[in-house]
This record gives structure tokens, C-alpha cells and sequence, in this order.
């Protein structure tokens, strides 16, 4: 279980947190790891969106959490906010 990574979108931090902290749980007691990768979610101009991942995943299994129906994200387009659909 050691070999876990989560990638955690703005739409589910909360959620996010929550499985990092029940997985941890599950590995042991003493140990505290943060099992959420870092990760910087970037816009193009266009409005596409793409997820950095700045931590080495090689041989991890990785689970990517998403709310898809969190329209409570926004994000800037050409100066103005928009909810991410």
C-alpha cells in the first residue's frame, strides 16, 4: 500500500483529503504519509485545462480523484470567471 499515489483535483480537495486520511489508517498508525501527489492544474488559452504532476509516480498505483459535478470551481478565461462544466 506504500505504493499509492492520488491525484486530487480543485474539485475534490476535501474528498481528497478525507481517502488520504483512511488510507493512512489502513497502512498504519505510526506512520503519516501524504499520499496525495503534488500536482499544479494549469489553463490554456483556449480554456483547456492540463495536471502537472511534479512527483515522481513511477511504479505507483495512481487514483485520480475528480468531483465532476462540483460547478463551484472557477477559473479564468480572458479576463472574466467561469465555472468549470
Amino acid at each position: 500500500m506504500d505504493k499509492i499515489k492520488l491525484i486530487v483535483t480543485p474539485s475534490a480537495v476535501n474528498l481528497g483529503k478525507d481517502i488520504n486520511a483512511q488510507l493512512n489508517s489502513l497502512i498504519s498508525a505510526k506512520k503519516n504519509n501524504n499520499l496525495i501527489a503534488n500536482t499544479e492544474f494549469v489553463r490554456f488559452g483556449n480554456g483547456e485545462g492540463k495536471c502537472v504532476i511534479e512527483d515522481d509516480l513511477m511504479g505507483c498505483d495512481v487514483y485520480i480523484i475528480s468531483d465532476i459535478s462540483n460547478h463551484g470551481v472557477c477559473y479564468d478565461f480572458f479576463g472574466e470567471q467561469h465555472h468549470i462544466r
